[in-house]
């Protein structure tokens, strides 16, 4: 095969190793420093997000947390930390924001924590977890707000389905009162059409009476003439 035929190919090649090297190096830009973060770990959390895990087992204290995270990631760096199976003895004596990590997520899990005050969290919170507390707290009140309106709009609703339900009642009386009325109504009409057929029968036999009577007088008047 010339060397023609094989330029193409090796340049699509090329193209697709780089792609390939340039999509590997970018998912792993947070992670590069999973050796100096030993014995703490860290991974992607979504693979087209900007995300990063770290999880740290079995500390001691919260300064081995500390020396082992300290600058270790970029400032701008979304970080979900979590600490797992770790007594953290002197974590009240220290401060978050000694980790010089933008975490956006803590999670202290409960197995082996040492007791901590609510105080801590809420006074050691760095800007961006103080900015995330905000909102979630903005959120809350919405959500506070809207739960509000909606038992409002429901209470509404109860007494506009109150108000139906009378209206139906007195509806279905109205019909039952319009049903008797029709019944009423029905013998009323029989009675006048029982009423129609006798006085029918009472005008007939007048008119056969009255013309009994005129066939009558034109017979004797005409004898009269005969005479």
């Amino acid at each position: 095969m010339s060397l023609s035929t094989w330029t193409p190919a090796v340049a699509v090649m090329s193209t697709f190793l780089y792609t390939l090297l340039g999509l590997t190096v970018g998912s792993s830009l947070h992670c590069s420093v999973r050796r100096e973060i030993s014995p703490c770990t860290c991974r992607i959390q979504e693979p087209d997000t900007d995300t990063t895990v770290v999880a740290c087992e079995r500390m001691a204290s919260f300064s081995q947390v500390v020396q082992a995270l300290q600058y270790k990631f970029p400032p701008d760096a979304d970080i979900t930390l979590k600490i797992a199976y770790s007594q953290l003895e002197d974590l009240e004596g220290h401060s978050l924001q000694e980790l010089g990590l933008a975490v956006t997520n803590l999670k202290l899990n409960q197995d082996n924590l040492r007791p901590v005050s609510n105080n801590y969290y809420s006074n050691n919170c760095n800007g961006r977890l103080e900015q995330s507390l905000k909102r979630l707290e903005q959120s809350l009140k919405m959500l506070e707000q809207s739960l509000k309106r909606l038992e409002q709009s429901l209470k509404r609703l109860e007494q506009s389905l109150k108000i139906l339900e009378q209206s139906l009642k007195m509806l279905e009386q109205s019909l039952k009162r319009l049903e008797q009325s029709l019944k009423i109504l029905e013998q009323h009409l029989k009675m006048l059409e029982q009423s129609l057929k006798m006085l029918e029968q009472s005008l007939k036999r007048c008119l056969q009476i009255v013309l009994g009577r005129g066939q009558l007088s034109l017979v004797r008047t005409n004898e009269e003439l005969v005479e």
